[in-house]
């Protein structure tokens, strides 16, 4: 290959010698705007969220029942040492919180709204947002059974996959934000694999879905779920992780404070979840 520079037939031009020197004395400039530019989305990609907490109704009193009896050793531990010997019963919940998704290779602030009907439903809303500002939106929900999505890159509704990954999502986010549903809703099931597993199987259309949960082995709380979810429309199903993370009180309840979701293809999480609030049994969702 001829390098433009050492071309012969350049050579001498005067044209080309004065535009090279031309672009090599602008070339700082042009790197000093290069540089702000980058630092300037630095910045705003760490420019810290407000939650999306406005409008969020008031709660309503939670009343509890008995912890069911024959629940798997590690279930049983980690309902007593989150709620005692009873539950709360939860029929509606608001989740507030920030994060940050993974698009294009980057990690992108992010702040979230999920509406619960416990076991039922859900009606969620993902904004990316740069220097306080939205640019990106992502939609979904859960009713009837039925999944919906809509994004900046489309729209997808109706679908049997979208339908079984909304489901599975639902059922996750239980896990790690209502979780005394999943000892007070009766068509839930648990059963035994060992001292720090057990099966979780929740409906799902006209069956059921089955996650692999695991559970600290020292301290008892819940950890990890695990399934085989949908990716997308075309792809078959794929193993789904959620990480849950730092337990701790909030509106009388423990839960996961923390949560990543990982694709076990991927390798590395694809969003990451810090809850700022949670309002339970607010009859909204």
């Amino acid at each position: 290959m001829i390098r433009l520079r050492n071309c012969p037939l350049l050579r001498g031009c005067p044209t080309f010698a004065s535009a090279q020197k031309a672009v090599m004395r602008r070339m700082p400039a042009a790197l000093l705007w290069l540089g702000a530019l980058l630092g300037l989305g630095w910045l705003g990609l760490r420019v810290r969220l407000a939650a999306l907490t406005a409008g969020v109704p008031a709660g309503r009193g939670v009343n509890a029942v008995p912890l069911p009896p024959g629940l798997p050793a590690p279930v049983d531990r980690f309902y007593r040492q989150a709620f005692g010997s009873s539950v709360p019963v939860v029929t509606a919940a608001v989740i507030v919180g920030r994060g940050w998704l993974r698009l294009f290779g980057l990690r992108w602030p992010m702040r979230f709204r999920f509406v619960h009907e416990a076991g039922s439903g859900f009606q969620s809303l993902i904004e990316v947002v740069i220097f306080g500002v939205p640019v990106m939106r992502a939609a979904e929900s859960l009713v009837e059974g039925r999944g919906h999505m809509k994004t900046p890159f489309g729209e997808q509704s109706s679908d049997p996959p979208l339908d079984q990954a909304s489901t599975l999502r639902l059922w996750a986010e239980t896990a790690m934000w209502l979780p005394s549903v999943l000892v007070t809703d009766s068509r839930v099931r648990w059963s035994p694999v060992d001292d720090a597993t057990a099966l979780l199987h929740v409906p799902s259309g006209a069956g059921t879905e089955s996650f692999v949960v695991r559970f600290d082995p020292d301290i008892g709380w819940l950890r990890l779920l695990e399934v085989m979810r949908y990716h997308s429309t075309n792809s078959g199903k794929k193993l789904w992780l959620c990480e849950a993370g730092n337990w701790a009180p909030v509106s009388g309840q423990k839960i996961a404070m923390t949560g990543t979701v990982i694709w076990q293809e991927q390798g590395e999480p694809w969003a990451a979840f810090t809850v700022d609030d949670v309002v339970y049994n607010t009859g909204t969702a």
